[in-house]
């Protein structure tokens, strides 16, 4: 028989197969092996093989086995690399057979693209299809699942698609669940969650039934879509065909309801798990978790935690991150540091998710110094701090900290080659406010626009902040008469004549109301409002300070005072407004 002849040709052909398929070389002891031969008992070592997910176990049968004995036993041994996700080997076995005059069956290629399936190699196992037919031989239908599949794993569901229409309409082969299934599932991690649904009702009309596992992938496209109304109503569905949810079902569907705010369902079905089954798992708390955080229910977040430990699960690093976030959320960064403790003393490793989360409560919290100790800790041990990283401490230092220390943080973020976002850039503006830096919070400004970042009311309240406290009452103008035809505080005007300043902050109010007034002298083509304001008159809704921290007004007051004072002495009449303490009615007096 051919495969007995072994040469030293064919030991050197096969080591540079497997150099050439391989990242890295073969083993040596399976080239000089396969030139080797012995009275062993090969239908015991063929059924461990079989069986073996271990590598040096392979390597250990192998040494015994070769050489092999025609395709049946070459096939085992492509299955079994397929197995220990060793794709580049399983290649050459398959280039060695065809090269030693051994032909490749279909089941020999079905071995050899489930194992590029395991291996992450999806370009080779669709080439391997193109290969069976130029061979004369016809894929069936475990060789398209398992190049489906392939392809489901490499984020080619588009692929997948084609496959699937080939299979469909090549009038040979019918798809089975397992194609469905394989192929739903590409597009469920292609984020194709309308595809997914489509692909489910055409499974139906040809007469192929869904099971768990079809039902699953669909309601986790579902979930990666933000569809959690559809993921409920195909859990009610999947029940009333007669099948059982599994843990990754539930997971999927409360990951879904996590995702679209809906934490009081995510916990019912929870709680549906506790009593009926199947047994929540880690992946299922950390979504029921992070459905709390959500929420703002850091308390049940917690609590949800201790139940992990009690059910003897381990939490994971993703565990602890939800439960730090919702922590965080609820402002509760003593407690997040105790997580974070934790964390540690059982061995999990906390990564750029967690240290933001614990970044954030310190910021929500006014522990600007915690904040940068944890930036620092970051940096040793090897993590890179992210966009979400800067802008939280970034905006703890402004919040509580020294706003230098903002600007610093904003440059050296840029310096490591992060393009900082609209929060970032928000904060490193108020810093500036806050130290007075007008010229740095326009430019800054200025470049966030240029890189088409649409700049928050945050943003644009802080540049007009920083101009007015450093006298340059003109540019504070120019800058708000920007801002508004942007479409930032689109609301003030309420009708014509009419000037409503809730939600505002001093500094924004106070610069409108200079520009109300500056249009009640002026012909409306002059006016930086036009028709907005009717010369000579204006109604100004302060508001009596409800809604302001501690309930005291802050910019009734500070309107009053501005128009009482120098700017406006002799120039226009205030007034307030009978029955009504939160208006005031201003009319042009001398105003020159």
């Amino acid at each position: 028989m051919a495969w007995r002849v072994v040469s030293v040709f064919v030991v050197v052909f096969l080591r540079d197969a497997l150099a050439l398929w391989s990242p890295r070389p073969p083993s040596p002891s399976v080239i000089v092996a396969w030139a080797r031969s012995g009275d062993v008992d090969r239908g015991l070592l063929l059924a461990r093989l079989r069986q073996t997910r271990r590598r040096r176990e392979l390597d250990n049968i192998l040494d015994q086995i070769l050489p092999l004995r025609g395709v049946k036993e070459a096939t085992i041994v492509i299955s079994a690399y397929g197995r220990t996700k060793q794709p580049f080997q399983a290649l050459a076995v398959l280039d060695q057979m065809r090269q030693v005059g051994i032909t490749p069956n279909v089941i020999t290629y079905s071995a050899a693209i489930s194992a590029c399936e395991k291996g992450g190699q999806w370009e080779k196992a669709v080439g391997l299809l193109d290969d069976m037919r130029q061979r004369g031989l016809e894929p069936n239908e475990i060789s398209y699942n398992a190049a489906i599949s392939a392809c489901e794993k490499g984020g080619q569901w588009m692929k997948a698609l084609e496959l699937l229409d080939e299979v469909r309409h090549g009038g040979l082969l019918e798809p089975n669940v397992i194609t469905y299934s394989a192929t739903i599932s590409a597009c469920e991690k292609g984020g194709q969650w309308q595809k997914a649904l489509e692909l489910l009702d055409d499974m139906r009309r040809d007469g192929v039934e869904p099971n768990v596992i079809t039902y699953s992938a669909v309601i986790s496209a579902c979930e990666k879509g933000g569809q959690w109304e559809k993921a409920l109503e195909l859990l009610d569905e999947l029940r009333r065909g007669g099948l059982e949810p599994n843990v990754i079902t539930y997971s999927s569907v409360i990951s879904a309801c996590e995702k679209g705010g809906q934490w009081e369902k995510a916990l019912e079905l929870l709680e549906e798990m506790r009593q009926h089954g199947p047994e929540p798992n880690v992946i299922t708390y950390n979504a029921a978790i992070s459905a709390c955080e959500k929420g703002g229910r850091w308390e049940k977040a917690l609590s949800l935690l201790d139940e992990v430990r009690q059910r003897g699960l381990k939490p994971n690093v993703i565990t602890y991150s939800a439960s730090i976030s919702a922590c965080e959320k609820g402002g509760q960064w003593e407690k997040a540091l105790e997580l974070l403790d934790e964390m540690r003393q059982h061995g999990v490793h906390p990564n750029v998710i967690t240290y933001n989360a614990l970044i954030s409560a310190f910021e929500k919290g006014k522990q600007w110094e915690k904040a940068l100790s944890l930036l620092d800790e970051m940096r040793r041990g090897g993590i890179q701090p992210s966009v979400i990283t800067y802008s939280a401490a970034i905006s703890a230092c402004e919040k509580s900290g020294p706003w230098e220390k903002a600007l610093v943080l904003f440059n050296e973020m840029r310096q490591n080659g992060l393009a900082p976002d609209v929060i970032a850039y928000s904060a490193a503006i108020a810093a500036c406010e806050k130290g007075v830096q007008w010229e740095t919070a326009l430019a800054l400004m200025r470049e966030m626009q240029q890189r088409g970042l649409k700049p928050d009311v945050i943003a644009c309240s802080a540049t007009i902040s920083a101009c007015e406290k450093g006298g340059q009452l003109e540019m504070a103008r120019a800058a708000l008469v920007r801002f508004i035809s942007a479409g930032c505080y689109s609301s003030v005007w309420t009708e014509q004549g009419r000037l409503d300043l809730h939600d505002l902050s001093v500094p924004v109010a106070r610069t409108l109301v200079r520009l109300a007034i500056h249009d009640m002298k002026h012909r409306p083509e002059d006016r930086y409002f036009h028709d907005a304001a009717v010369a000579g008159h204006l109604i100004v809704i302060t508001g009596r300070g409800k809604h302001s921290e501690g309930g005291a007004a802050l910019v009734r007051p500070a309107i009053l005072d501005m128009l009482r004072g120098p700017e406006f002495a002799g120039r226009v009449e205030c007034h307030e407004v009978p029955n009504n303490p939160g208006r005031l009615e201003i009319r042009r007096a001398n105003m020159t």
